[in-house]
């Protein structure tokens, strides 16, 4: 028997399937681990999706279609095969594949057409409702997630082994950096992006055994700012807009300079590219 005989070809659903932890935060299959992940994926692509919830589908879209600006040979080929995306970062892949692989129902549409990927497209009339209301989607994604695969995800989490210290830590590391990646996927003003940022931080610092550090380079940067009274959102709309008009974009990025001077004075490592 020759080489050629003996390789073996593989399924690549079924190997993902095999080992979430490799590709989902946790390992965990849920509707909002899926999405969030296919948000990344279109807005590393096009700058600009959102994450909906409606009835029993959950989905993302965007004003972009950024399966047609992937390197996909067509809609069928961005949920089934591996697709390199090293723009999103080394060893980075699409996640269409990620969705067939766990989902159990998915649609999708374009400006014009619906296609359905995979199971069966029903209950969707909340879903359409939204896309009738918002004809500026140029792409959406719309799934139900396995329930199987939801709650074995759970129990895994759950039953497996309780995470280490330095686990939590580089997950909560991982999170601040896809806020500083996609902001407006936790929040569509600064306020929001404040207090997700807030959020993460407060946690790493006590799973880091960081406090004092934490609460030390947190007040030099606000009093290097100025900021008074206020955190960076409030400061720079009270104090730093220089118009009414001044966009939400300004304030965010505003928002997510001054955390990255926190960091830098905990020598907290930013993964994601500036």
């Amino acid at each position: 028997m020759d080489t050629e005989d003996r390789l073996k070809i593989l399924d690549p659903i079924a190997c993902i399937r095999a080992h979430p932890e490799m590709y989902l935060p946790w390992g965990l299959s849920d509707g909002d681990s899926l999405a969030l992940r296919l948000a990344d994926d279109a807005m590393a692509t096009t700058g600009l999706a959102i994450s909906l919830r409606a009835g029993e589908w959950w989905g993302v879209a965007s004003e972009a279609d950024w399966i047609g600006l992937s390197k996909a040979r067509g809609v069928s080929d961005y949920f089934e095969r591996i697709i390199p995306f090293p723009e999103a970062g080394p060893n980075s892949m699409r996640a269409g594949i990620l969705v067939a692989a766990f989902a159990e129902d998915v649609v999708t549409w374009d400006e014009t057409a619906e296609t359905l990927v995979k199971g069966r497209a029903e209950a969707l009339g909340p879903m359409l409702e939204l896309r009738r209301r918002h004809p500026e989607w140029k792409r959406l994604v719309a799934f139900r997630p396995s329930p199987a695969d939801a709650s074995a995800g759970s129990r895994a989490a759950k039953t497996t082994r309780v995470k280490t210290g330095e686990e939590i830590q580089a997950f909560v590391e991982t999170m601040i950096a896809r806020i500083y990646k996609h902001p407006k996927l936790f929040g569509a003003d600064a306020e929001s992006v404040m207090l997700a940022l807030r959020c993460y931080h407060d946690v790493w610092a006590k799973v880091a055994n960081r406090g004092p550090d934490y609460n030390f380079a947190l007040r030099a940067v606000l009093k290097e700012e100025g900021c008074g009274p206020y955190y960076f959102s409030t400061h720079y709309k009270k104090r730093l807009a220089r118009t009414a008009d001044d966009s939400e974009d300004s304030a965010i990025d505003y928002v997510i300079r001054q955390w990255r001077k926190v960091d830098a004075r905990l020598g907290l490592e930013d993964p994601s590219p500036r």
